[in-house]
């Protein structure tokens, strides 16, 4: 489904014309799609038809254009890669090639690629856009003011660019530097009506810039601020709670929030027949997100929600609420209509949700959730709002960090009835550090982490006796288990793997996980000549088949919250190796339960090479270590434990009137 080159090789093997026609059949039929659901419909029933005509550039676009409403982060980036490089001057090409390499932050890759791109630019104004565009996809801005210059003066008359450029230094608010372009056109310059109106909206703006930042960046700020002494009474046990998340893939996160929801719906049950051993929840959870598509693999834990009867409210098959809809103060309904459409869609939504369902704990899990989840319980009127991070602060992940982020949370460290939670002292130290708290305003609760059953799937049995046929002579395995992006660093796991399996002829390397760099990450282990002894198995639901396999688990991420991989190993017996990232010090007791690295932005390959044979060396001393990983990390992140301590946090308090 999602190969255009299927469609790209038509080019030169279909002789019918007419791409025009198809071309706008394809437009039309992406302007009715609403849903990815309906994207993939549409897909496959043009799928056909598409397949006889010869196509250009533009049908190639278009194509692209509705695969990307599928929303299949996995597969999106190899779609526009493939089409860029077969249409190297088209700027839609470009732009939406270079946009996914900003959103996998592989922007130095990005970069080259498109300089080998547009190596004539000075030359070639269709380079010369493709350039411009790709250099403000990629947010590198100094590069594009720079680029500018040389584009003015090789393409002096050119109004196309220069309207271009202007539209971009208004979206970076650069009111002045705008209009100074505007000022040195050639001549008497023709605009177009929409940079005529543009142009005169430009001069407002410079004498009043805060006005267009309030509302892109501070609307949904100030509608927090409205809240800031509002009263909340808090119902204890009668408490009923909504998490709150934007998808339900298989990230350490998802995992942890439908473990709580499903021991917390089984609590629930178990009180309702009456058992006085066990902790009473009155009312059931619901689980409510944002999107869980089967397509775009967002709903990776849906049916394990479904299965343990968890209501869960999917917010993307909602109908819309229109603002009218909403009973506020007129104040936060002037506000509400300065949010950006992204955002207000999914607010009203939930809000709605909060409303009906009469919500008194909003658990809102990962910065996006909060971004929409706070606003709309501060509407819905939820009484206790807490905001649960699971990672590091996006002040310190700017590839994460949206505009509305800082002048929100600011507001809502004021307002009563927020509260602040992590899985990690170090997460809770960096958010406190960020948003000036006192750590005292944190509760840290610990994943809660099952043991994993050691029996695996058809598939995960097949994987295993294959990676064996291949490398019989290889007894010692080193497991890694994550998502395939940059923050994992999959591609240099694969160099360290390739370096030591390569000098030590009794070890393999195995990587569980799935992810927008897989297609990188095989090309990688093909071109270094590892396909004997370095294998991707892509996502298991059976993960402790996995660690039953390994003697090691490798851990080479740049930033964590509290890793549930490094938690899962140590409790199934297996040691581990890893950087300090995050509160991987709070998981991995070093020299007892494995090895931690002396730096998580630059890890030394030397000395994760040594690691690797100081701990696969000794088999006695790796057995210890595992033992001594279970025993450390059994009773730590017990299941019955850690919900026993989130039930406490969120409805266990008395009743109390918060001024």
């Amino acid at each position: 489904m999602y190969d255009i080159n299927q469609y790209i090789k038509n080019i030169d093997n279909c002789s019918l014309l007419e791409p025009a026609t198809m071309t706008l059949k394809v437009k039309e039929l992406s302007k009715e799609v609403k849903t990815a659901e309906d994207a993939i419909k549409s897909l496959n029933c043009i799928h056909s038809e598409l397949m006889k005509y010869r196509a250009d550039a533009d049908l190639i676009v278009q194509i692209g254009l509705l695969m990307e409403k599928t929303r299949n982060s996995f597969e999106l980036f190899e779609v526009w890669f493939q089409i860029f490089q077969k249409f190297q001057t088209n700027p839609t090409a470009a732009r939406m090639c270079m946009r996914w390499f900003y959103r996998t932050q592989d922007i130095d890759y990005g970069f080259q690629v498109l300089k080998q791109a547009t190596v004539d630019y000075t030359k070639d104004i269709k380079q010369a856009e493709v350039a411009m565009y790709g250099y403000n996809e990629l947010k590198m801005y100094a590069e594009l003011d720079d680029l500018m210059v040389e584009i003015f003066e090789f393409f002096p008359k050119n109004i196309k660019v220069r309207s271009r450029y202007i539209q971009f230094l208004d979206k970076q608010e650069r009111f002045f530097d705008a209009l100074n372009v505007v000022e040195n056109a050639e001549g008497n310059a023709k605009w177009g009506p929409s940079l005529v109106k543009l142009i005169s909206e430009l001069n407002v703006k410079k004498l009043l810039p805060q006005v267009n930042k309030v509302k892109s960046k501070q609307a949904i700020g100030n509608i927090a601020e409205l809240y800031q002494h509002r009263v909340c009474v808090s119902k204890g046990r009668a408490s009923k709670i909504c998490f709150y998340t934007g998808q339900l893939g298989a990230g350490g996160a998802e995992r942890q929030m439908t473990r709580i929801a499903v021991l917390m719906q089984k609590k629930h049950e178990l009180a309702k027949k009456g058992d006085a051993n066990r902790i009473e929840l009155e009312h059931a959870p619901i689980v409510c997100v944002k999107h869980a598509n089967a397509h775009s693999k967002s709903d990776f834990f849906l049916p394990v929600l479904q299965n343990a009867n968890v209501q869960t409210e999917i917010m993307s098959e909602h109908e819309e609420i229109v603002l009218s809809e909403i009973d506020v103060d007129e104040k936060v309904r002037e506000l509400l209509e300065l949010v950006p459409s992204d955002l207000i869609t999914s607010i009203l939504k939930l809000a709605h949700v909060f409303k009906k369902e009469k919500v008194d704990v909003a658990y809102l899990w990962q910065d996006g959730g909060v971004l929409v989840g706070a606003v709309a319980a501060l509407i819905a009127g939820v009484s206790d709002i807490y905001l649960n991070f699971r990672g590091m602060p996006p002040v310190l992940r700017p590839e994460l960090m949206r505009n509305e982020m800082p002048h929100l949370y600011a507001q809502l460290r004021k307002i009563p009835g927020v509260h602040f939670t992590s899985n990690s002292g170090i997460a809770a130290r960096s958010y406190c550090d960020w948003l000036e708290l006192d750590e005292s305003r944190f509760t840290v609760i610990p994943n809660a982490v099952p043991e994993q059953s050691a029996e695996g799937m058809e598939e995960d049995t097949d994987s295993w006796e294959k990676i064996q046929l291949k490398s019989p002579m290889r007894t010692k395995t080193v497991l890694g288990v994550y998502r395939f992006d940059d923050n994992k660093r999959p591609t240099y796991w694969i160099e360290m793997a390739n370096l030591y399996s390569s000098q030590n002829a009794n070890t393999r390397f195995i990587i569980v996980g799935q992810g927008k760099m897989m297609n990188k990450c095989q090309a990688l282990i093909k071109e270094l000549g590892a396909s004997d002894r370095v294998f991707l198995v892509g996502a298991s639901n059976s993960v402790g088949f996995w660690y039953s396999k390994a003697d090691l688990v490798m851990h080479l991420a740049k930033m964590e919250g509290l890793p549930n991989v490094l938690i899962e190993s140590q409790i199934a017996g297996c040691p581990v190796l890893s950087t300090p990232a995050g509160g991987v010090p709070e998981v991995v007791v070093h020299g007892r339960t494995g090895y931690i690295l002396n730096c998580a932005q630059n890890p030394c390959s030397n000395e994760i090479q040594l690691a690797l044979k100081d701990l696969l060396d000794n088999e006695d001393k790796l057995k210890e270590k595992g033992q001594e990983a279970m025993r450390i990390m059994r009773p730590r992140h017990n299941m019955s434990n850690i919900l026993e301590k989130t039930l406490n946090m969120l409805c266990n308090k008395e009743n109390e009137l918060i001024l």
